[in-house]
């Protein structure tokens, strides 16, 4: 769904129609479920209509949501939560900022590649660390705002029933889950990096896993989504491609376990499941089978919420 407001979309296309751009035009939207409300939008203004976030968002829940109101506000107040990552209007965050940004960063930091990110100079121009933490702060200015819309739109389809609840759930909401979740991950996603920076390896394997798992949400939202007949609408999700992103950091999560890790991958196990006096008490044989990473980070989030309890 289109991060821009329907009040920029109106001014830049009546430009196009004052330029005399007005023989046709070709809107190139991909699939067009996800995009109605904007190709709406399109549509009145090629119509000739004055349309501004406000009355769109009226005029389109009365059509699709029975008008109601909580749902015209959701549809008004999109665009204001959107992550900007410019000078210019248009300059707003679709899914793809989150996804094909943390899968260069993943790729990049498995290769060991740490100079400058020629594709990433668009947001900053300097090394892989400052680029990181640069595209991170990107997403904590933003997500107080994203949680406050994703709760707004939570409470809204409380309100609603039938087919106007399924609607909203799988369009409006799913959109407002997205962002959060994503944006969410690539804060995760920073913060491991942050580690490796500072040498806390261990703490990024944890940190790389909670992003993972974020963007997995995120994933499983669109699969929540595919109800009736639109099973497997989001099957070929191929170009944010949310759930090769989280395995992109899982993959680079992998990689934090080899350089933090023995060879024969028993330091951090022994460090997460062996009481203090036994974790260097070695013997000649392997008593244990290995874990995988999953399983090891696991493992880990389990002791730290033991630890958790055990302190309140």
């Amino acid at each position: 769904m289109l991060p821009n407001s329907v009040t920029f979309i109106n001014n830049e296309l009546k430009n196009v129609l004052n330029n005399d751009g007005k023989d046709f035009w070709v809107i190139n939207c991909s699939n067009v479920k996800p995009h109605v409300y904007y190709l709406d939008a399109v549509r009145k203004i090629w119509q000739g209509q004055l349309i501004s976030d406000e009355t769109h968002s009226e005029e389109f829940s009365s059509i699709y949501f029975d008008g109601d109101n909580h749902v015209a506000n959701c549809l008004k107040l999109y665009p204001d939560s959107m992550i900007k990552f410019g000078q210019h209007d248009d300059e707003h965050a679709g899914e793809q900022f989150y996804t094909e940004n943390v899968r260069t960063f993943a790729h990049h930091f498995i290769r060991q590649e740490f100079g400058n990110i020629k594709s990433l100079n668009c947001l900053i121009n300097d090394d892989f660390y400052e680029q990181a933490k640069y595209f991170t702060s990107l997403c904590e200015s933003k997500i107080s705002d994203l949680k406050s819309y994703l709760t707004l739109c939570q409470k809204t389809t409380e309100k609603l029933a039938n087919e106007v609840k399924v609607r909203f759930e799988n369009s409006i909401l799913l959109q407002a889950k997205i962002h959060y979740y994503c944006a969410n991950g690539v804060i995760k996603f920073g913060q491991s990096l942050q580690n490796i920076r500072e040498n806390k390896l261990k703490e990024a394997f944890v940190l790389a896993g909670d992003a993972a798992k974020e963007f997995d949400l995120a994933s499983g939202s669109l699969k929540d989504a595919e109800i009736g007949i639109w099973h497997e609408f989001y099957a070929n999700e191929c170009l944010a491609d949310i759930k090769y992103s989280a395995y992109m950091i899982r993959k680079m999560r992998g990689t934090i376990r080899e350089l933090g890790d023995g060879a024969r991958h028993e330091k951090w196990y022994r460090d997460t499941m062996y009481a203090p006096e036994d974790r260097n008490v070695m013997l000649l044989l392997v008593i244990d089978n290995h874990m995988t990473d999953e399983e090891l980070y696991e493992a880990m989030k389990e002791k730290d919420k033991t630890k958790i309890q055990k302190c309140c």
